[in-house]
C-alpha cells in the first residue's frame, strides 16, 4: 500500500519545479565540448572586413566552435542579435562548410575521457547522422551563443531541409 500511495503522491508536485528540457542521448558530450577551453589565438582578416576602421565590422575565419569560445572574452553577453544558418541534412558533396559531425575514435578518448565501450556506445547507439548527432554538434554552438547574448538579445536560427 506504501508504494501505491508513493506512486499517487501529488504533494511535492507544484508548477514551480516542472518544466522543459532538450534532452538527447551524447548531451552530457556536448556540453563538454562547449566548455572545453580554446587554445587557439583570434586573428582577423582585416583585409576583407569592409570598412573596419569606420564600423568595426570584422570578418572572422575558423572553426565556429572555437570562435565562439574566443569571442566569449571580449563580447559575452554584449552582441543584440545573432543570425545562424547551421548545416542540416545536406548532402551536397559541394558543400563549402564541414557537414561531417564524425569524430575519431581517438578524439573521443583524448578530449572527452572516455573508454572503448563508451566509443562503441556512442557509435552504435547514436550515430553522427541521428538527430542526437546532429544536436551534439548544435547544442555547444547555440550554449556559447547565447553567452554573447545581452539580456534583451535574440537569436534567429533558419533551418531548412
Amino acid at each position: 500500500m506504501k508504494a501505491l500511495q508513493d506512486v499517487v503522491d501529488i504533494s511535492n508536485t507544484t508548477s514551480n519545479n516542472q518544466g522543459y528540457e532538450l534532452t538527447f542521448a551524447g548531451k552530457g558530450i556536448a556540453r563538454a565540448m562547449a566548455d572545453k577551453p580554446c587554445e587557439l589565438e583570434l586573428k582577423t582578416e582585416l583585409a576583407q572586413s569592409k570598412n573596419f576602421d569606420d564600423t568595426g565590422n570584422v570578418v572572422i575565419r575558423g572553426d565556429n566552435l572555437e570562435v565562439l569560445k574566443i569571442l566569449q572574452a571580449n563580447y559575452h553577453k554584449k552582441i543584440k542579435m545573432i543570425y545562424i544558418d547551421p548545416p542540416y541534412n545536406t548532402k551536397s558533396e559541394n558543400f563549402i562548410y564541414k557537414d561531417n559531425f564524425k569524430k575519431s575514435d581517438e578524439d573521443l578518448i583524448e578530449n572527452f575521457e572516455l573508454d572503448e565501450d563508451s566509443v562503441d556506445f556512442l557509435h552504435n547507439v547514436y550515430g553522427t547522422r541521428s538527430h542526437s548527432g546532429w544536436l551534439s554538434f548544435i547544442y555547444p554552438r547555440l550554449k556559447l551563443a547565447r553567452d554573447l547574448l545581452t539580456d534583451d538579445g535574440v537569436i534567429f536560427i533558419s533551418i531548412d531541409d
